[in-house]
């Protein structure tokens, strides 16, 4: 029964899907909702991302598992993760390209910026260690609230409360799963905290 809990969790929090579910908060949430924002805007923001950020890359690696340069879509071993990993931080970063004339997100402008930063840093560290992109992930969110309100005092304590629960859960059900080891666990989380969080810094 945990285990089946353990793969929904990762299912449901997937890296891949750490955007966009970071720009519909932004878009729709009571505290950094943007009241004179259109509703056709909102949606128009959120189906790119969607299909920049989730449909594109999964289908990518969906075709390299069907020509036989990965084994599986999951992407169990560190070998396998260089070409999805730079595939994922080109449209990332095409993403940023697309939407940062748009003024209405400057917040989440700003993490696909950092997120394409995180994915190419994921790429060298691959090299040594098979991070947990999961952390990575739920890390660069954490990262990217930690470094608004210490900044711009952008910041709520149920958010913050609410992404340490979320990271310890999803750090759990990575090693729950025997996907990775502790350090794995430890390593992805700082990587994406650290970087995300010394970009928002930086501007």
């Amino acid at each position: 029964m945990e285990d089946k809990v353990a793969r929904f969790i990762s299912f449901a929090l997937h890296p891949v899907l750490m955007p966009f579910y970071l720009l519909v908060f932004l878009l729709f949430s009571s505290y950094y909702e943007l009241v004179a924002t259109p509703l056709a805007l909102k949606f128009s923001l959120a189906g790119i991302t969607f299909l920049t950020t989730v449909i594109l890359p999964l289908s990518f690696i969906w075709l390299l598992a069907r020509l036989g340069f990965i084994t599986s879509i999951y992407l169990e071993t560190r070998e396998e993760r260089p070409f999805p990993l730079i595939t994922m931080a080109i449209f990332y970063y095409a993403t940023w390209y697309i939407i940062n004339p748009v003024p209405v997100t400057p917040i989440f402008n700003l993490f696909m910026l950092g997120a394409s930063l995180v994915a190419g840093a994921s790429t060298l560290f691959n090299l040594f260690i098979k991070i947990s992109l999961h952390m990575a992930g739920i890390g660069s969110i954490a990262g990217l609230f930690t470094g608004l309100g210490l900044v711009h005092g952008l910041i709520q304590i149920p958010v913050v409360v609410i992404l340490i629960l979320i990271c310890g859960i999803v750090g759990y059900s990575r090693m729950r799963l025997r996907t990775h080891s502790p350090h794995e666990i430890y390593t992805g989380f700082l990587l994406g905290f650290l970087l995300m969080g010394g970009l928002v810094l930086m501007v």
